[in-house]
């Protein structure tokens, strides 16, 4: 087989396009819910799309969009999830209905039944929660430094 290389690398079949969205996604505010149901439903459609190394990228995202809206409702800390925080199968579904009605003291329950689950997920990348913490944080740096990765 063949490869075309094109001004975006070699291609795929993807051509030109530029993101690798091909869902419409509406970026909102950091530190909202929305944000983080935005998060997830590209982690979503990264899966679809069967790109491991953007599901991660991703999950990461879910983890900064957790933690953004925990520090918007006022939670600065919370515990690392145990086995009593597995969450259903429906993880991402159940996470929504709950989070929409929940108060700003079940924050911290329901972001380690998440982070359970984001953790879960991860593995089947042979990743851990911690591996996703440590580049969430990365990524969020690299965000206030600009988007250099390099530091001054």
């Amino acid at each position: 087989m063949a490869l075309t290389i094109t001004e975006t690398g070699f291609d795929m079949g993807l051509g030109e396009h530029r993101s690798w969205h091909l869902d419409e996604h509406v970026h909102v505010a950091f530190g909202t819910l929305a944000k983080l149901r935005e998060e997830v439903m590209e982690y979503q459609e990264a899966c679809r799309q069967r790109l491991p190394m953007v599901a991660l990228f991703e999950l990461s995202d879910i983890v900064g969009a957790l933690a953004g809206h925990l520090r918007s409702v006022g939670v600065t800390s919370i515990d690392m999830p145990g086995p009593a925080d597995t969450g259903a199968a429906g993880v991402w579904t159940g996470f929504y209905l709950y989070a929409e009605l929940a108060r700003p003291e079940e924050w911290p329950k329901l972001a380690r039944w998440l982070l359970s689950a984001i953790g879960r997920a991860a593995a089947v990348y042979n990743m851990t929660l911690e591996d996703l913490l440590r580049q969430a944080q990365l990524r969020s740096a690299v965000l206030l430094n600009g988007s250099s990765t390099c530091s001054a």
